[in-house]
């Protein structure tokens, strides 16, 4: 399942890495967000390992 951004944003630091064992609560990453400028953190709210991170720290997401 891939995680979708919110808001139009900037990936600012993953905190899990590839084959990382998650559950609910567990930091993912940081974000700023492009309008605002203002820095979030994403939190899983399932459990799980993670199979694949799909985007480089810096690169500008696209909100869903």
């Amino acid at each position: 399942m891939a995680v979708n951004c919110p808001e139009n944003a900037v990936l600012v630091k993953f905190r899990v890495k590839k084959a990382s064992v998650i559950s609910g609560g567990t930091l993912l990453c940081e974000y700023k967000l492009v309008d605002t400028n203002k820095c979030c953190k994403l939190k899983s709210n399932l459990y799980g390992t993670v199979k694949q991170l799909l985007a480089k720290e810096g690169d500008e997401l696209q909100e869903g």
